[in-house]
């Protein structure tokens, strides 16, 4: 591609340049969000369904609920209804013998009364014990879908928090994707921030040079110390530097093996990856198990050491220098 054309490429917002790397993984993260914005969509079509279902069950609880009252006010109007008769029986036996007629009216009346509420809470009781079964069962019923559904919505919540986090790490991942992070570079004297900053570009363009890179000043965003100024500390601060893009910041990374061969102020410099903090906790797990293999290591000439990108680092082998 000539340099025209890389030019013109690179002066569009809407083309993105992807490594291989990074092309692989953006064309398996794009189907995944696919998915699941597919599957909390299902999981909402079923909420709304089991609410359906819900009101329906409720509506039919008040429909038995109804036809009950209706049966019982029924029974009421009977049992008054024939109380009335039973009183016109006993006018009618008004001209018989007084005793008699007390003796028969008290006897029928008692027997009418106990047969009238043997039956009233005889049917009562069936009915009780049948509105209690429906309640019973329609409760079991709500409470297994009331369960199902939150069970729904408790993993829709973990899937939502699990999309978050990766995009909330993947976009940070991006933000630094060109950053470097140089430390043991001295501090920079200077009458305030702007002019410390200055000499600090000067120094990391003089390092760059020493590793013959070709970046230039303006592959350069910014320079920043990270932590606050102290003068009177003896360890300096790291060095952040945000490269233009990443290829800028490849050219160093491929290019410190020339270290060994650069002026002896910047040999001790120590060049890193400005990584997230789920990548730096990966990273540290990863030196403490390398250092542990080398001190099990029984043969001596084997030392194990961290190599490779963020993310994707690994342990490895190497045999010792003499």
């Amino acid at each position: 591609m000539t340099e025209e054309a890389y030019k013109v490429l690179h002066e569009l917002d809407t083309c993105h340049w992807y490594c291989l790397e990074c092309n692989n993984k953006m064309g398996k993260f794009i189907p995944n969000i696919v998915r699941l914005s597919d599957r909390v969509a299902e999981i909402d079509s079923k909420i709304v369904k089991l609410e359906s279902d819900l009101s329906t069950c409720n509506a039919n609880v008040v429909k038995v609920k109804e036809k009950v009252d209706e049966k019982t006010s029924a029974i009421d109007k009977r049992i008054i209804q024939l109380e009335k008769e039973v009183n016109k029986i006993n006018g009618k036996f008004g001209d018989l013998d007084a005793t008699f007629h007390r003796t028969v009216e008290y006897k029928l009346s008692t027997e009418i009364e106990k047969n009238a509420e043997k039956q009233k809470a005889s049917f009562r009781d069936i009915m009780k014990q049948q509105m209690e079964e429906e309640v019973k069962k329609n409760l079991l019923e709500h409470e297994s879908k009331f369960s199902e559904v939150s069970d729904n919505l408790a993993l829709v919540k973990d899937i939502i928090t699990e999309t978050k986090s990766t995009a909330i790490e993947e976009k940070d991942k991006e933000e630094r994707r060109n950053n470097i992070i140089i430390y043991r570079v001295p501090e920079s004297s200077g009458d305030g921030p702007g002019d410390r900053m200055q000499k600090d570009i000067r120094v990391c363009l003089s390092f760059f040079n020493q590793l013959q890179t070709g970046v230039s000043d303006e592959d350069i965003v910014k320079v920043i110390r990270l932590g606050k100024y102290d003068p009177s500390a003896t360890d300096p601060r790291p060095l952040l530097v945000k490269m233009s893009d990443r290829h800028s910041k490849n050219l160093v990374m491929e290019n410190l093996y020339k270290l060994k061969s650069a002026s002896a102020e910047v040999q001790n410099y120590i060049v890193a990856h400005d990584m997230t903090k789920k990548e730096r906790d990966e990273c540290k797990q990863l030196v403490t198990e390398a250092k542990h293999k080398t001190l099990q290591e029984t043969s001596g000439d084997w030392r194990y050491v961290v190599r490779g990108n963020p993310g994707m680092m690994k342990i490895v082998r190497l045999r010792k220098r003499n």
